[in-house]
């Protein structure tokens, strides 16, 4: 039906919205990089434009993005209600345990249930040419001291991530605080 619309009114842009959305949610990158081009074309005004050229960047290998929504189980949610207004949240993705973050954020007013996003602007070393590993660890640790140095009775949760492609990536992972680091 989209596409009939198309072909009767080539500037129709919520039409090439919703066709380069249905396209994005069932995995046709070509699809939405031809739709989504022509709607930017059509100038569609903020903060469409916004959005829809970050996913187009994206889709070109030109940024990453890594959705993730923080949990935490009941048990250290009552410990988390005991920490200060000091307290930082980070939330860093790396190749392996041994090796440092290739993308890091600390967020001082954070909220659990919220959904944050890691990107190529909390590279710790920019890089233009930077790709995202296809498998990663993606960590969320809560600071008591808002160091960002892990120490004793901070909460952290972690998930290893295998076969990660952020392209078109809408749904967030879901990471779970569910440790007291030691």
């Amino acid at each position: 039906m989209l596409n009939e619309i198309i072909n009767t009114d080539n500037s129709n842009i919520k039409a090439y919205w919703y066709l380069g959305l249905s396209d994005l949610i069932l995995g046709n990158s070509d699809q939405v990089l031809l739709n989504w081009s022509r709607l930017m074309e059509l100038s569609p005004g903020e903060p469409l434009a916004s959005f829809v050229q970050s996913q187009l960047d994206i889709l070109n290998g030109q940024s990453f993005e890594i959705p993730v929504q923080i949990e935490i189980i009941d048990e250290l949610m009552q410990i988390l209600e005991n920490f200060n207004e000091i307290s930082a949240m980070y939330i860093f993705a790396r190749e392996s345990v041994n090796t440092p973050p290739f993308a890091a954020t600390r967020i001082d007013e954070y909220e659990i249930g919220q959904i944050y996003t890691l990107s190529n602007l909390n590279l710790m070393i920019p890089n233009e040419d930077f790709q995202i590993p296809s498998s990663f660890t993606l960590t969320a640790r809560i600071s008591i001291s808002g160091d960002p140095i892990a120490s004793g009775g901070d909460l952290f949760g972690e998930i290893d991530i295998e076969g990660y492609i952020s392209e078109g990536q809408l749904t967030p992972l879901i990471l779970v605080i569910d440790q007291i680091f030691e």
